[in-house]
């Protein structure tokens, strides 16, 4: 059974809930944001067919064509996602929870907008 991008999504949420036990670990802050992206980013490549390949924002703009604001908080998330992989800066719990309510936001408007209970896609509820 092939890969289902959603489990990052249900892998950050569930990391989430043990951050405070970590004493707010930047790793594990920085892996939830991280997950949280390539979760929305590989179903939304899924649902326009845009390809990863090429760079990530052949994904983002095919999001945009169907739907602006989704579009946009995919481009946001990305955003988080360098910040979170690339910058010294710390990461913060409202990057992580704009992470995962984006997340969650954009995993929601594609199982309304595709047929994705025919595959390997969870609703997230």
């Amino acid at each position: 059974m092939p890969f289902n991008p959603t489990e990052f999504y249900e892998f950050s949420s569930w990391l989430n809930t043990k951050l405070p036990n970590t004493g707010f670990q930047q790793s594990v802050a920085r892996t939830i944001i991280s997950r949280a992206y390539y979760a929305a980013l590989l179903n939304s490549s899924d649902v326009t067919g845009a390809q990863t390949l090429g760079g990530h924002d052949g994904v983002i703009n095919a999001l945009k064509s169907k739907n602006l604001m989704t579009g946009n908080k995919l481009y946001a998330l990305k955003m988080l996602r360098q910040k979170s992989d690339y910058e010294k800066p710390d990461v913060t719990r409202s990057d992580i929870n704009k992470a995962l309510r984006d997340s969650k936001s954009i995993l929601n408007y594609l199982h309304k907008s595709a047929d994705l209970t025919q595959g390997n896609y969870l609703n997230i509820s």
